[in-house]
């Protein structure tokens, strides 16, 4: 599928925007059933986010999902998750048929879709651990939207109507609880999962993540305590002190006891508790996301499979705001990322397929043609494919308004110097006439 293409960005929008910003306008393009990106690019990294705090026993494997809440097969504390997993084969690129693990709920920070969560060919004596966290291109999106009480609800995907075919065969994870949050007057909504909300939200917090499911078990001051990890828009950390009051407080508090209640009900009903969860804030808030879009009952909509980042968006519009986040080709030289970047801020970037990164030929070519389509008639945009096609050739890039002004430099300078010699040759002449008249006054 590929991703949605980015159009010119206006004149007025031009200069030195972050790769972060989303672009004013996409082409919308949805999927019939959503389906898990398992495949990072695997030369892209977001870095290495934490280690395990104890020693798990997995195979070689990569993440695919995480389901309910369970007891831990040892009688710890601790409570565990369900894990679906896909082991690792000889042949790269080739997984095994889905596995069923289990993992404490502490590891949750670590664990997101398509992780690899241990290496082929580690000892079984290694504390082992997750591998760096890769990047998913051509997947990654910018979404603005608000986690407000009216436009927030828990469905779950079959309640939706939303199909996710990875986990179709897998009747324990097929259909899992989703924070879906909408707009009403655009027609747009945003599927997250429970299981991921509460991760990014609520797990970076060990004493959080233990407790949350754990509800029954709650003595007097334990929500009091759980607030000290509270920082305004995550729990993260552990309890030093800090206390966040007023409304902001007691909505996370809230939070806690309805996530507590809600799967102390569906461990006693079922054995296993079903995940089901909204953030501990109201308000606007930015992600940026791995996410797929499909359309649904008139409504278009992205399903996010990971959330990378959140922030607090207090400057944010009202209803959903969404865009890819750019994509940069495969450089081959220094020469190639400059072109790249010089593109990005003429505010054109050029579609890249779902998946992959093209060699900068095909970069070049895709570029060309969608300038040509798109009729660009600036003359930033028009240097812009000639600065392109010239760093393939290894020619120096140089825009018409630079060599215009190198021109006018070049008979500022050679006016100058005409000036300067003549100024020089009446001097001399002068100089001339003033020692032969001094000669023949002495005669």
């Amino acid at each position: 599928m590929p991703s949605p293409a980015t159009l010119p960005r206006p004149a007025e929008r031009r200069g030195r925007p972050t790769l972060e910003e989303p672009p004013q306008h996409v082409s919308f393009e949805p999927t019939g059933p959503v389906r898990l990106r398992l495949d990072p690019d695997a030369e892209a990294l977001n870095g290495e986010r934490g280690r395990w705090r104890r020693k798990i026993d997995l195979p070689p494997c990569r993440l695919v999902w995480i389901g309910a809440v369970t007891e831990s097969p040892d009688n710890l504390p601790t409570p565990h998750i369900e894990a679906l997993v896909r082991p690792l084969t000889a042949t790269p690129g080739v997984l095994g048929p889905p596995e069923v693990s289990t993992l404490p709920i502490t590891t949750l920070p670590l664990l997101s879709v398509g992780r690899v969560l241990k290496k082929p060919g580690a000892a079984d004596e290694d504390r082992g651990g997750p591998s760096l966290e890769q990047r998913f291109l051509g997947s990654e999106w910018s979404v603005d939207l608000s986690f407000e009480p009216s436009q927030t609800s828990v469905k779950t995907a079959a309640e939706l109507g939303l199909i996710i075919e990875t986990l179709a065969d897998q009747p324990r994870f097929a259909d899992p609880p989703l924070c879906i949050v909408t707009d009403e007057a655009r027609g747009r909504l945003v599927g997250i999962p429970c299981w991921e909300i509460v991760r990014v939200y609520y797990a970076w917090a060990p004493l959080a993540a233990r407790l949350l499911f754990q509800f029954p078990r709650w003595r007097a001051g334990t929500l009091e305590h759980l607030l000290l990890s509270f920082e305004g828009h995550r729990f993260t950390g552990p309890a030093r002190g800090r206390r966040t009051v007023g409304e902001s407080a007691a909505y996370a508090a809230l939070q806690l006891q309805r996530i507590g209640r809600e799967a102390a009900v569906s461990y006693a009903s079922a054995g296993r508790a079903q995940i089901r969860a909204v953030p501990p804030f109201v308000g606007a808030a930015t992600l940026r996301c791995v996410a797929m879009p499909f359309t649904i009952d008139g409504y278009d909509g992205l399903f996010v499979q990971q959330i990378i980042a959140s922030q607090p968006a207090p400057d944010a519009k009202a209803g959903i705001e969404w865009g890819p986040v750019a994509v940069r080709p495969h450089f081959g030289s220094a020469r190639e990322a400059a072109a790249w970047w010089a593109a990005y801020r003429c505010g054109f970037v050029p579609d890249l397929v779902h998946g992959s990164r093209q060699s900068w030929p095909d970069y070049v070519a895709i570029a060309s043609a969608q300038a040509e389509a798109a009729a660009l008639r600036s003359h930033g945009q028009v240097w812009l494919t000639d600065a392109l096609v010239r760093v393939l050739t290894g020619q120096s890039v140089v825009s018409a308004a630079q060599a215009n002004r190198r021109r006018s430099a070049a008979a500022t300078r050679a006016l100058v110097s005409s000036a300067t010699a003549s100024a020089r040759s009446s001097r001399s002449r002068a100089r001339s006439v003033a020692a032969a008249n001094a000669s023949a006054s002495k005669g």
